[in-house]
């Protein structure tokens, strides 16, 4: 799905990812507000994430809705020409036995 962009009223923007749960498209709502961020906008409100969108409200004396509509085309279209999914990988190092599990034979009795 293509993303839509609307206004919100006088000052406010509201970007569609699409419909639908799923990981790309929440992907890609974190990833464009943290894009959107690093440009420190003057006259930006507030900045309001959702599952699959993104509102943002501004200063309507700053901004008119072409000019941030043209920002956020051309942040979106940035975006699908380096699409890269960034993720985090977390290691959690686990240790079982001996020192490190004492109550392992407590466990695996009450467990099954």
């Amino acid at each position: 799905m293509e993303n839509r962009v609307k206004p919100v009223g006088d000052q406010g923007i509201m970007i569609s990812f699409g419909n639908e749960i799923s990981d790309e498209i929440n992907g890609s709502v974190t990833n464009f507000v943290a894009d959107f961020r690093k440009k420190n906008f003057e006259g930006i409100i507030d900045i309001i994430p959702a599952y699959s969108s993104v509102l943002i409200s501004y200063e309507p004396f700053v901004w008119g809705y072409p000019e941030i509509k043209k920002e956020v085309e051309s942040l979106l279209d940035n975006k699908k020409d380096s699409e890269k999914k960034r993720k985090r990988i977390y290691e959690i190092p686990v240790c079982y036995g001996e020192e490190f599990g004492q109550d392992m034979e407590t466990v695996v009795a009450h467990t099954g």
